[in-house]
């Protein structure tokens, strides 16, 4: 989960500079879905499943303004 999060493909922010919807490959080349926030110590990610669901797909695109 560390490696997708480190090197996620997708990302949206929720609250700039606290809260972020990531999609990743594990080491095992599986696809998620992982929701992290900013601590003092760095990230916490407190959310992860495999696959990413349609919500999330569509949350992210929306961020990159393909959901027009």
């Amino acid at each position: 989960m560390l490696y997708a999060w480190n090197y996620f493909v997708l990302a949206a922010v929720r609250e700039p500079g606290e809260r972020e919807l990531r999609i990743g490959f594990d080491l095992h080349a599986r696809e998620l879905e992982m929701v992290g926030v900013m601590t003092e110590t760095g990230w916490l990610i407190y959310h992860a499943m495999t696959p990413p669901s349609r919500k999330t797909r569509n949350e992210i695109s929306r961020a990159l303004g393909e959901g027009k």
